[in-house]
């Protein structure tokens, strides 16, 4: 890891080279060695900063992104939970259209396709992440009534499968290893 020179000493080592070459010990000399340490501290962040993003494991989030497409690691994206949910019909079965809304919560689903009500239909959260995941058992409302279909009494078959995006760590982590995985690449044992 880099370690920065300090700014103090950076002036020190300026006015003394100063006063070495010029034999003079004023305030000019002492105004010109601290202009010089200044350039040369802000000379050094910047060597520092760059010697941080050229690692993985010490660069920050753009630069993970850099690494990651360099090694082919891409973040894990958000997905939407799926599953399948038991309409209660009031009489004879139903056709239950693509895209009916139902509620749970404040979370949102819909079906993904034209099915009658007298078999499991197929839904998906409307929100990614792991919150949109239902377990088995969980009553789910309509959100407009349905002729024929009980809209305060459907059933949850499990919706499951919803995942946040990836930790920001997790992702570095396999960053890492792809990265030194590739560095290895074309070396001796």
């Amino acid at each position: 890891m880099s370690t920065q020179v300090s700014l103090e000493s950076l002036i020190a080592r300026a006015e003394a080279n100063l006063t070495a070459a010029t034999g003079q010990n004023n305030p000019a000399t002492k105004a010109i060695a601290s202009a010089i340490a200044g350039v040369s501290y802000g000379q050094y962040g910047y060597q520092d900063l760059l010697f941080r993003q050229l690692h993985p494991e010490t660069c920050s989030e753009a630069w993970l992104y850099l690494h990651a497409n360099r090694h082919n690691t891409p973040r894990l994206l958000p997905t939407f939970a799926k599953g399948a949910v038991q309409f209660t019909e009031l009489g004879g079965t139903v056709v239950i259209a693509k895209g009916t809304h139902l509620i749970y919560g404040d979370k949102e689903y819909e079906t993904t396709k034209e099915q009658y009500s007298n078999v499991p239909v197929d839904v998906i959260g409307l929100e990614s992440g792991t919150a949109s995941n239902l377990s088995n058992g969980a009553e789910l409302t309509l959100t407009e009534g349905l002729s024929g279909i009980d809209p305060n009494n459907i059933l949850s078959l499990g919706i499951e499968g919803g995942a946040d995006i990836e930790e920001l760590e997790h992702w570095r982590a396999r960053v890492i290893v792809a990265f030194e995985k590739n560095e290895l690449i074309g070396k001796s044992e």
